[in-house]
């Protein structure tokens, strides 16, 4: 209501135990509390940022320079 923020530790990383934290923000939601989530939000960003896409790694150098020139003809 005013705006105050707070952190909360001693959770729990379970399917089954209500400290867990998705549980924890499901019932903040069911009261209209506005959550935010960091380390949640970090592992979204980390997994869709440039560097963590996967790399084709061709051991044969013909395939290589054949995918090449299938990518320059798009």
């Amino acid at each position: 209501i005013d705006g105050t923020q707070f952190g909360i530790s001693d959770i729990y990383e379970s399917p089954s135990d209500p400290r867990s934290p998705l549980k924890l923000i499901a019932t903040c939601r069911s009261y209209n509390v506005p959550t935010k989530s960091v380390s949640l939000e970090e592992a979204v960003l980390s997994l869709s940022s440039e560097g963590s896409k996967k790399k084709r790694v061709y051991m044969n150098e013909r395939v290589r320079v054949a995918a090449e020139k299938e990518r320059e003809k798009k």
